[in-house]
């Protein structure tokens, strides 16, 4: 068995899509069957895990494939991500392909993808750990890894950029086809981004999640009908093409005393990648 594991915006979605499911020899297992499988164990206590039950039900043979981002944990809260390798390695996998982007982009992602949800604490706020909203353990790519490697011996762990998958897609998708010993894929779409809120859209729409029913706020102070997604759409395909991103440049959240920190926190990590994998970090400003 083989298993994707994330991260996060790393174009997870777009292999999904649109490579995974057009991989000749493979049985590919949609992102709706594998949140079935895999949410139970992501979300188990140590007490509550059971390996039996999983190996009963996910396909065992070895070109059995699944992809699921919330097996490196949920952006870093409330996660048990070195346990969760472990498991992964008692129900019998046998391959792990993990992808990763610039800790800094990763950052304003998950900043980002925390407004949409419904949050409400600006960024300096978010980047308390006392909050408990973010968790730097998240962005340590190279600890993480190294427990695969441990778990699956280094010839079994595939490790790669999402730029050099926006960049460089024919040889990401070759090296994934080498290391899955399968035939190449022809005609592979081109990974293109999402056009996300506008950094005035987040703004506003962390003040209006003070009022909507979401995530974060299910006691809304005004109808459960009104909720973030529908002013997200709103502003997404109405307002920002027309008015803000003509009008405002957009702007980083991430504090500056964040960014510093990421290389204190990150960079002899990201080197260590860097040497072990060949992964080119330095032309994406990793290390």
């Amino acid at each position: 068995m083989i298993v994707h594991i994330g991260y996060h915006k790393t174009g997870t979605t777009f292999l999904q899509k649109n490579v995974f499911p057009k991989i000749r020899g493979l049985k590919y297992y949609n992102y709706e069957t594998c949140a079935k499988y895999f949410k139970p164990l992501v979300s188990q206590t140590t007490l509550e895990f059971d390996a039996k039950p999983f190996i009963e039900q996910l396909d065992n043979s070895e070109k059995a494939l699944y992809s699921y981002e919330a097996l490196v944990g949920k952006m870093g809260i409330g996660t048990y991500n070195v346990e969760i390798a472990q498991r992964l390695a008692d129900i019998g996998f046998k391959k792990i392909v993990v992808s990763i982007k610039n800790q800094g982009q990763m950052l304003e992602s998950i900043y980002r993808q925390y407004i949409q949800q419904g949050g409400v604490l600006k960024p300096n706020d978010f980047f308390e750990e006392k909050y408990s909203l973010f968790r730097w353990s998240y962005l340590d790519y190279h600890s993480l890894i190294a427990q695969y490697v441990k778990l699956f011996g280094k010839e079994n762990v595939l490790v790669f950029l999402q730029e050099e998958l926006k960049t460089n897609q024919t040889v990401v998708i070759k090296q994934l086809c080498d290391f899955l010993e399968v035939e190449q894929i022809k005609e592979v779409p081109t990974l293109t981004t999402n056009r996300s809120l506008s950094s005035t859209s987040i703004k506003l729409l962390r003040i209006i999640n003070h009022f909507t029913f979401n995530h974060y706020r299910p006691s809304n102070l005004l109808s459960n009908k009104i909720t973030t997604w529908k002013f997200r759409n709103v502003l997404q395909s109405k307002i920002d093409p027309v008015i803000f991103s003509k009008l405002f440049k957009n702007k980083p959240f991430v504090p500056k005393r964040i960014a510093v920190q990421i290389e204190e926190r990150c960079g002899e990590g990201n080197r260590e990648l860097q040497r072990e994998f060949g992964l080119n970090l330095e032309k994406f400003g990793d290390v």
